[in-house]
């Protein structure tokens, strides 16, 4: 399953919409989670991330979403 994620690429905030309830991580490109426990529903505030290519992805791993941050 594949979420809405938008706009993408994004400054600061990104709308998150998602089939499967729960929570989701951010995972940076490095592997390293730089968010945890964010709903799979709804504004997410991204604006203390850097530039760069992130990941949303679940617990189960059912669910997996890219987005980039750019300014």
């Amino acid at each position: 399953m594949v979420p809405i994620i938008w706009p993408n690429p994004a400054q600061d905030h990104l709308f998150f919409h998602s089939p499967v309830t729960g929570q989701i991580r951010i995972i940076d490109a490095r592997g390293s989670t730089v968010i945890a426990n964010v709903n799979m529903t709804g504004l997410i505030d991204v604006s203390n991330l850097a530039e760069g290519i992130y990941y949303a992805r679940n617990e189960l791993r059912r669910l997996n979403g890219t987005f980039i941050i750019q300014r």
